[in-house]
């Protein structure tokens, strides 16, 4: 006989414990900054990132809200890519400009119906994957033709369905390299709706992993989108 008592504290402590999971899962770190981009969401970046003074955005309220763990900076998109890069790189400070990072978001405008609605991207078969992946092979060796013989692709990853914030995402992650500098891994996350694209792409040097690896992990669990 299943005592009801106990039952009811087993099931209490899965509840907690999920709902512990759930809070830490959309927690910003300490010292982070919560960037809001006009009429497409919010993405969080640690303090040893920044956004690339290149006049493709206009910052309206810098530091707008602020609190003991993060703050708040809204912006309005002018060009259709964001660049966030090392701290410091704006200043052309030598320490930045040793290290390699990128965090690019890119909105893809179309007509309605032009991309996938957000909500059939899960329902996506094997076979349009394997589509899809064939087709980032070839434009990632296209953009590389662009580059010079010395750019190579060194793996790609099969293509995944993933999760983020309740916005299905199809993730795509490869090696790269140019000549004989360090492997870079790049990671791209496409959030199809229907009339847009928004994509997110991440890169870091392979031995700069342990700086940017957890903070990227990171970062791509704090976007929301809110259309």
């Amino acid at each position: 006989m299943i005592h009801p008592i106990r039952t009811l504290l087993i099931l209490l402590f899965y509840l907690f414990t999920s709902f512990s999971i759930f809070c830490q899962e959309y927690q910003i770190p300490h010292g982070w900054t919560v960037i809001e981009i006009s009429e497409l969401g919010s993405i969080a970046i640690p303090p040893t990132i920044e956004l690339r003074d290149d006049n493709s955005y206009l910052t309206l309220a810098a530091d707008a809200f602020r609190d003991n763990f993060s703050a708040n900076k809204k912006i309005e998109v002018i060009k259709p890519t964001l660049t966030f890069q090392p701290k410091g790189l704006n200043d052309l400070d030598r320490d930045a400009a040793s290290k390699f990072c990128r965090i690019l978001i890119s909105i893809y405008k179309g007509e309605n119906g032009e991309f996938l609605r957000n909500s059939e991207v899960m329902s996506l078969t094997t076979s349009d994957l394997q589509a899809i992946n064939e087709y980032q092979r070839q434009e990632i060796e296209k953009d590389f033709q662009k580059i010079g013989k010395d750019a190579k692709l060194l793996k790609l990853d099969p293509v995944k369905l993933i999760e983020i914030n309740s916005m299905a995402a199809i993730h795509i992650s490869y090696r790269r390299q140019v000549m004989s500098q360090p492997p870079v891994l790049v990671k791209v996350y496409l959030f199809p709706n229907y009339d847009e694209t928004i994509e997110i792409t991440m890169s870091y040097r392979e031995t700069e992993q342990q700086i940017w690896g957890n903070d990227f992990e990171t970062v791509i669990n704090t976007f929301r989108y809110i259309n």
